[in-house]
This record gives C-alpha cells, sequence and structure tokens, in this order.
C-alpha cells in the first residue's frame, strides 16, 4: 500500500552486497561492485563502477584490522558522501559522520599513493541531505533543478557551484574541524545539497506529515561524472 518504510542503512557485512575470497587461510569479506553501462544515442559508452561502504568501515578499530573493504578506493575517480548537517551532535554512541569523512580522505589519500604534502584530485562531492530541513534557512533556493540551456541536457555548473559555496560556509560553522581537514588535503571540493522528503501539512488533520519530494537528489552523482569527463578531456 502506500505506507512508508525506513530505508535500509547499508550493511557492514554479509547480506546481498558482499562476497566472500579465500586467500590462503583467511576468508576476506569483500564489498561486491555495481556496474551501470550509460550511453549517449549514437555516441560511445561508458561503464559505472560504484561501491557503497558502510561508515562503519572507516573506525579507527576496523583500520587496525587491516580489512579490505575500502582499498578500492585507491582506484576511485570520484568519492561520493552523504552527510547530514542537521546531526551535529548525535546523541546515541553511533560514530561522528565528519570524523568518518576525514578517515575516509586519509584512506584514499594513502591507498592512491598521495603524498603527504600533496592534495587529493579526485572530485569529493558531499552530499547534504535533508535540505528541506535547513536550506531555506541557509538561503539556499533548489526548488529548481540546476540545468542549463543547451543542445543536450547540461548542469548549470555556475549555479551548483553558487549553491556549494554558500552550503558550505553554512556547513562550516557547525563542523569547523571538517572543513579545516578538507581544506588541508582535498583539492576539488563540492558542496551539494538534496532532499529525498518534504514536510507539509495534513489539509484533515493539521498535522505535519513527511512526503517523499526528491530535491536535487540526482545531481550529486550527475556531479561525478560531469567531473570525471572534465578531467578525462570529454568536455
Amino acid at each position: 500500500g502506500g505506507a512508508m518504510r525506513k530505508p535500509l542503512k547499508t550493511e557492514v557485512s554479509g547480506g546481498d552486497w558482499y562476497h566472500q575470497i579465500k586467500v590462503g587461510s583467511r576468508v576476506d569479506i569483500m564489498p561486491k561492485p555495481m556496474f551501470f553501462r550509460i550511453a549517449r544515442q549514437g555516441g560511445t559508452s561508458s561503464v559505472i563502477v560504484m561501491y557503497d561502504n558502510a561508515g562503519e568501515h572507516f573506525l579507527p578499530v576496523a583500520e587496525n584490522a587491516e580489512p579490505p573493504h575500502t582499498r578500492h578506493l585507491g582506484q576511485a575517480q570520484a568519492l561520493l558522501f552523504v552527510f547530514d548537517p542537521t546531526m551535529v551532535h548525535s546523541s546515541d554512541n553511533s560514530p561522528r559522520q565528519e570524523l568518518i569523512l576525514i578517515e575516509t580522505v586519509a584512506r584514499i589519500r594513502r591507498f592512491a599513493g598521495v603524498g603527504q604534502n600533496s592534495k587529493l584530485g579526485i572530485p569529493v562531492i558531499i552530499a547534504l541531505t535533508k535540505a528541506d530541513l535547513w536550506a531555506g534557512k541557509a538561503g539556499i533556493d533548489i526548488t529548481h533543478p540546476p540545468i542549463a540551456p543547451s543542445k543536450f541536457v547540461n548542469l548549470d555548473r555556475t549555479e551548483i557551484d553558487e549553491v556549494s559555496a554558500v552550503a558550505q560556509a553554512f556547513v562550516g560553522r557547525s563542523f569547523p574541524e571538517l572543513m579545516q581537514s578538507l581544506t588541508a588535503f582535498v583539492d576539488n571540493v563540492h558542496w551539494v545539497p538534496c532532499s529525498a522528503m518534504k514536510t507539509a501539512i495534513n489539509s484533515q488533520s493539521g498535522r505535519e506529515e513527511i512526503q517523499p519530494l526528491a530535491t536535487w537528489s540526482e545531481v550529486p552523482l550527475l556531479l561525478a561524472f560531469d567531473e570525471i569527463a572534465r578531467r578525462q578531456g570529454r568536455k
């Protein structure tokens, strides 16, 4: 029916997103890659390989155990990180998301062999969720998709960059440590507000309720494609 269900969290191990690989007497649990083929009509095609890692894979305890869950990041051409700017202080014992993001960047730098005095060059795109709750307060308008007029559908990079700058300033006020780390170690960061839901007042009950409404939810992934194409000289 129309009942809403809570989205499933990315599993830490097991389930449909992992497979086991035996190396000698050791059994490693590896995340399964997801393959997508995209092509423009009459043009060349590309295969996109994506991995979905749980935040727990980047905890210091897990790193000390040398798990293979995250080593594919050394080959990554882009990083998408889901970040909730409304969760400034977690009330439970869950790891702080800003520390997980900092650790993620550190591992990519290490696996990719980035020098200590060099910055990570791949695009780091931070999808700022729950924008329906905070974007208006930050002076951000994402009610319209960022599409630039052209022969083909193109992202309006000017609008995205302007929104990113405002979002960065908004997030930086609550997470200064995160901002300092990213500025020091990453050369290409984009902050993209997005939302999968909206809050509305029920006309019959008068109560506030949550309704599905995707707003800029596709932009982080499309921006990653656009950044990769630019780095490869295809745009």
